[in-house]
């Protein structure tokens, strides 16, 4: 049987959004909406796969988007093995996007092979390291786990997804709760302000758990809740003398000086946030983070600087910048016309 677009979608009653983000299931497989389960549907494409002709490749490529795009992860791996003429000479992507797809259908031995060769052809980049950990400690082997997670914290002392996994390993190790000294160690010998930042939550959340307090929960007894600020501030303000430590060591990527400032305002220091955005704008190549220009908003009505607010609100609403959701411009637009108002107000 050739594998040529079907004809049935001529004919089909089908949803547009499903349409435009899928066309080559649309034309090629037939598949125009989700009138069935997903996993009838991953079974028609797979029989398709298997018994029609191979795909072109511009279109086979095409079609692994589609796949990845709806979780179709088993129908992927199935692509891949009916077109591997197609598949042959791959890059880092290549091995990295099928080495995922195996690891969540948990084809581990694939896995691996994929990650490991992604790792080889780019040792820098981080996501092949963090898939093999999640597969190693998916699969108990804690040694080997920990041998990556020491060498991608080495290479990556600030990430953030290897911090979380490395939090993962040491509650594996300690029946499920994360060794805390340990942590902080490691934070230490990696000098990574990340680390700190962790340790500080999960310290938080130890201090609650021996009050006998749920860091998930709102507890309403007065009492509970003033555990709960006396603990959350104290933690708070060593995180920031922590991280003012980093900043007065030249640690001044925007990375770190959005958690800093965050941390900052909670500690209620706002009178060193403007000073740390000005010297950021002044030697910064690059336009400051939405998040830290939010922070100096935040810093300047705390601040009782509402001119500056409002100055600095409008200069970011101005940005039309597409990565700030839609909720936090309403929130922003709503706190201009409050300083307007106050000002109208007092006028």
């Amino acid at each position: 049987m050739n594998h040529e677009p079907s004809p049935h979608t001529q004919n089909h009653d089908m949803s547009g959004e499903f349409k435009n983000s899928t066309p080559i299931l649309n034309e090629w497989f037939g598949i125009t909406e989700f009138g069935d389960s997903a996993e009838k549907i991953e079974q028609k494409i797979q029989e398709q796969l298997i018994h029609n002709e191979p795909l072109p490749q511009e279109t086979f490529h095409d079609l692994l988007s589609e796949l990845a795009s709806l979780g179709f992860h088993h129908t992927t791996l199935v692509c891949i093995e009916h077109h591997d003429h197609h598949w042959q000479n791959i890059g880092f992507h290549q091995l990295l996007f099928e080495g995922a797809s195996a690891m969540i259908c948990k084809q581990f031995p694939r896995a691996l092979s994929c990650l490991q060769k992604a790792h080889h052809l780019m040792p820098t980049e981080p996501a092949p390291v963090i898939n093999l950990i999640k597969i190693y400690l998916d699969t108990s082997e804690l040694d080997q786990a920990r041998i990556w997670l020491n060498a991608g914290l080495k290479a990556h002392p600030n990430h953030v997804t290897l911090w979380s996994l490395y939090v993962d390993l040491l509650s594996e190790l300690n029946q499920n709760h994360a060794d805390l000294g340990a942590l902080k160690n490691k934070a230490h010998e990696l000098s990574s302000w990340q680390g700190h930042v962790i340790t500080q939550k999960l310290k938080i959340q130890y201090h609650l758990e021996q009050a006998g307090i749920n860091p998930d929960s709102s507890p309403e007894e007065p009492e509970d809740q003033r555990k709960i600020q006396q603990i959350t501030t104290q933690a708070t303000q060593d995180l920031a003398q922590i991280l003012d430590s980093f900043y007065h060591t030249e640690q001044h990527n925007q990375d770190f000086l959005t958690e800093y400032t965050a941390v900052l305002g909670a500690a209620g220091e706002y009178e060193k946030i403007p000073p740390i955005l000005w010297h950021c704008r002044g030697s910064s190549k690059i336009p400051l983070f939405w998040k830290l220009e939010i922070h100096g908003i935040q810093a300047a009505i705390a601040l009782n600087q509402f001119d500056k607010a409002h100055q600095l609100i409008t200069e970011l609403l101005d940005q039309r910048n597409p990565n700030i959701p839609p909720d936090t411009l309403q929130a922003l637009e709503e706190q201009r016309q409050q300083i307007t108002q106050i000002h109208l107000e007092s006028s």
